[in-house]
């Protein structure tokens, strides 16, 4: 079984010049993650994890990105409950909403101020639009993705039923934070 753990890239790699040795204690501890850091040589190879969402972001899946940066990723949901469905999730793997601690209240703000951005840049209404974690044990996939859909009022009924506002199983970014 694959380890999921946080993307390093070779460009980190030569900023931080890790020693071999270092490198070779990292593939000890993570054996599906294998790094090479030789005197010619510099790569980083990272064997398919059993998280698909890791997978995503380490570019191991056919997958549009959308939106990059140092900590999250945007891409489409595959089951699109509007016209625009789309998922911003962490770099860093995280299981779900309620595995956040409280350092991981800017990155919970910050995956909102990009949806909300992402909306935006496509001419969408910020206020006809669900945002949304599925909360624990209600998620198809066990790393955090907070939904963002436009325009809500095109939601059919099934999805407002698995996106129904403020559920035992559908919680708002808000709420989230709220318990950080």
């Amino acid at each position: 079984m694959a380890v999921c753990i946080p993307t390093l890239t070779s460009a980190i790699l030569r900023s931080v010049k890790l020693k071999t040795s270092f490198c070779n204690r990292l593939t000890d501890l993570y054996p599906k993650f294998y790094v090479t850091n030789t005197m010619n040589s510099q790569s980083t190879t990272v064997e398919k994890s059993s998280c698909v969402f890791c997978n995503i972001v380490n570019k191991l899946e056919n997958t549009e990105i959308l939106y990059e940066d140092d900590d999250v990723c945007v891409f489409r949901d595959i089951k699109p409950a509007s016209d625009y469905h789309i998922l911003t999730v962490p770099k860093r793997h995280i299981e779900d909403a309620k595995s956040l601690q409280p350092a991981d209240k800017e990155l919970v703000e910050k995956m909102l101020s990009i949806a909300k951005e992402m909306l935006q840049k496509n001419n969408l209404s910020l206020d006809d639009a669900r945002y949304g974690y599925h909360w624990p044990p209600f998620r198809s996939v066990r790393h955090l993705h907070l939904h963002t859909i436009a325009p809500q009022s095109k939601m059919g009924l099934i999805g407002r039923m698995i996106f129904k506002e403020n559920s035992y199983w559908f919680v708002s970014p808000e709420y989230v934070a709220s318990r950080l």
